[in-house]
């Protein structure tokens, strides 16, 4: 697993852990999924770190078909 896809893993985790955090501990409106509030606050960090998630996934096929070690990237 290369350093881009396990940031984007982690950055994915943390965002999900904090919103899951904030619904039912903290009982904010804006954590509520699919909500307005949701949409505002937390729908641009998901896309944030799904991007970087892609981008780590897209870079290990590629070393990949070059016959690269991926581990070394």
């Amino acid at each position: 697993m290369n350093a881009t896809l396990r940031l984007g893993l982690i950055g994915l985790s943390i965002t999900l852990t904090i919103n899951l955090f904030g619904f039912f501990v903290l009982r904010q409106a804006a954590a509520r999924f699919l909500t307005g509030e949701w949409w505002s606050v937390w729908f641009p960090s998901f896309i944030v770190w799904l991007v970087i998630t892609i981008t780590g996934l897209w870079q290990g096929s590629s070393n990949r078909r070059e016959g690269q070690d991926p581990k070394r990237s």
